[in-house]
């Protein structure tokens, strides 16, 4: 999934956490996290070590201190979700149902677009090739979804007339010798078309 899944400069929205700059090539909230780790574990370890008189207090202030840097971790988090939520709102509320796809899955759509453009003139029955996982991502799905009725996927067909090559390494050592590329969307992307008995 294009958007859910890859990074956007500082900010990523599958990933839970606002957009902090990275600090020796870290995000600043491994720190952060780690710093509450380390004062939670000196406070247990004081009530072993430091006599009974400072233990109790030196405890607490270490358990405080972590809690603070939580929660203040907590509301940048929750601050940051609400400003991208609310972007992402204003961004859609201002989009065609069309703009809301590519803004979503812009490569999917982009090769869905460059698949329908290359294959007017005739439909076909297709065949899907691709390493996506239909189980971990809704790609294949869209791509049934679009294509048809131009390109039928949903038949799971012996003797397609049209082969589509979605992420796949190389694709053009999967295209068979009766079969041509119409179409070369990218180094993963392909469309191929059974030869006529004329090619």
């Amino acid at each position: 999934m294009d958007l859910l899944s890859k990074p956007h400069g500082l900010y990523c929205p599958n990933w839970n956490y606002c957009p902090l700059p990275f600090f020796y090539g870290h995000t600043i909230y491994l720190y952060a996290y780690t710093l509450i780790l380390i004062l939670t574990l000196i406070a247990l370890s004081l009530k072993l070590i430091i006599p009974s008189q400072f233990k109790v207090s030196l405890s607490a202030s270490c358990l405080n201190i972590s809690f603070f840097v939580f929660i203040l971790l907590t509301i940048a988090q929750t601050s940051g979700q609400h400003q991208f939520l609310l972007q992402r709102m204003n961004l859609y509320a201002k989009s065609s149902a069309e703009d809301k796809r590519l803004l979503l899955f812009p490569r999917t759509y982009q090769f869905i677009k460059f698949t329908l453009n290359h294959l007017k003139n005739n439909h076909y029955q297709g065949k899907l090739i691709t390493d996506l996982d239909a189980s971990m991502t809704v790609e294949p799905f869209m791509l049934q979804y679009y294509l048809y009725p131009k390109i039928d996927l949903y038949k799971n067909t012996n003797q397609p007339d049209c082969l589509i090559i979605f992420d796949k390494v190389a694709p053009e050592k999967l295209v068979p010798k009766n079969f041509k590329i119409v179409g070369l969307f990218d180094e993963y992307c392909l469309i191929a078309t059974q030869k006529r008995n004329n090619e």
